[in-house]
């Protein structure tokens, strides 16, 4: 279970966020990058007000360039307590279930790292620990520096950031029994197509 809960971590607060056929960064890949796509806001019928809560909360993640692995993890737990806390206290019933879903939509087998999803799945202890062990051995440890990386340089990387993102997403998944898959594709509701992912989201 430890294995677990250092892999929920990981999948939270790196890079690593599985999305369909896209990377995450952090909480860009998460709640606050979806709700800051203009379709997603749309999708949700978000109000002004509600879009402001959550821009203030994308203000609060500033730069954390110069801060050190152990600083980021502690301000990024702290900010994730707040988004938890705002999609609850700003959001109605039906928006919260809409977002759950394009969350799983945009975040594929790596939603399967999240506990409510697990307890949902009725994941057992070592479908858990297997799902711990993919992360693992699939999350780089560093974010390549592309500031002077060449055109052809940032194609490959992306390149091979894709082909892991979609290896690691099929082996979470191959972790689930098929009634466990019926009721994970269950858990996306009505498809929703993403726009091309820009920068910080």
């Amino acid at each position: 279970m430890k294995t677990f809960l250092v892999a929920l971590l990981a999948f939270g607060f790196t890079s690593t966020a599985l999305a369909q056929g896209q990377g995450g960064r952090g909480f860009g890949g998460g709640v606050l990058g979806l709700v800051s796509i203009t379709e997603v806001q749309s999708e949700l019928k978000l109000t002004d007000a509600q879009k402001e809560k959550f821009q203030a909360l994308r203000g609060e993640w500033g730069n954390q360039q110069n801060l050190s692995r152990e600083e980021r993890q502690k301000r990024n737990e702290e900010l994730a307590k707040k988004v938890d806390e705002t999609v609850k206290s700003e959001l109605d019933e039906s928006q919260q279930q809409r977002l759950a879903e394009l969350r799983i939509q945009r975040e594929g087998g790596g939603s399967l790292a999240r506990a409510e999803v697990a307890e949902k799945l009725e994941l057992d202890e070592a479908q858990k620990e297997q799902i711990a062990k993919i992360l693992a051995e699939n999350t780089p440890t560093d974010r390549p520096n592309l500031q002077n990386a060449t055109q052809e340089a940032r194609e490959k990387l992306r390149a091979e950031g894709r082909a892991r993102r979609e290896k690691t997403n099929a082996a979470l998944l191959a972790v689930l029994t098929s009634p466990q898959s019926e009721s994970f594709e269950k858990m996306k509701g009505a498809a929703f197509t993403f726009p091309p992912r820009r920068r910080g989201q």
